[in-house]
């Protein structure tokens, strides 16, 4: 399995040293649960073009790419990977890089509910993305380094902490560089084809009565 944000992790390592040089680092990181339990994971990482080109990308296994985010350029490159259960997508959100470091520190995606009504789960936080001593960066973080973090459910999303909720129905987290950030959503999802099935077998069984009573009646 392509250990995603093992790469990520990687990219992340000296991110404050990085970011101090180039000016401007950019991480994206989009998550897609679906309703079959399956979901997918989308990062882009990228650096400022007016601090490189693409030659300092000529090491990279990935095509390199210029793209642009809140009017400003980059240079870098896109990962994304699909996972056949919501257990094994959160274990790779916290996968830890080489130097122990990992983009999330805790991940959990679950789905409960009964035959009529599906409800699903995300929890995650983010460790300090400049580091332990993130703190004395605070004011200058938004100059270092931008985190996108989204994130996409099935059903309504009935309860968010730590984002906005898109019209679309998609959720922007906040991210804080220089700080810890905790993010909770819950959503559900009324089965209507399940529903209509019971209602169907409820009435055969009513049907089946009834012939059976009038039947005896006669």
């Amino acid at each position: 399995m392509n250990k995603l944000f093992k790469k990520i992790g990687t990219a992340l390592c000296g991110v404050l040293a990085a970011a101090m040089l180039s000016g401007c680092m950019y991480v994206g990181v989009g998550v897609e649960l679906r309703k079959d339990g399956t979901g997918s994971v989308f990062a882009s990482y990228g650096m400022s073009s007016e601090y490189c080109t693409e030659e300092d990308f000529a090491d990279s296994e990935y095509e390199i790419k210029r793209f642009n985010v809140g009017g400003k350029e980059y240079i870098g490159y896109d990962i994304s990977e699909e996972y056949s259960s919501y257990e094994e997508l959160s274990a790779e959100l916290t996968t830890l890089s080489e130097d122990g470091t990992s983009l999330f520190t805790s991940a959990k995606a679950e789905k409960k509910g009964n035959f009529f009504v599906s409800k699903y789960t995300f929890d995650a936080v983010m460790p300090p993305l400049l580091g332990e001593d993130a703190g004395e960066y605070a004011g200058m973080a938004s100059d270092m380094i931008t985190v996108d973090f989204t994130l996409r459910m099935p059903g309504t999303v009935k309860y968010c902490e730590g984002g906005n909720i898109n019209d679309d129905g998609s959720i922007s987290f906040i991210v804080d560089p220089s700080a810890e950030c905790t993010y909770s959503v819950e959503s559900s999802e009324v089965n209507f084809v399940n529903i209509f099935i019971a209602l169907g077998v409820v009435l055969v069984i009513i049907g089946v009565i009834a012939a059976v009573s009038k039947k005896k009646n006669s």
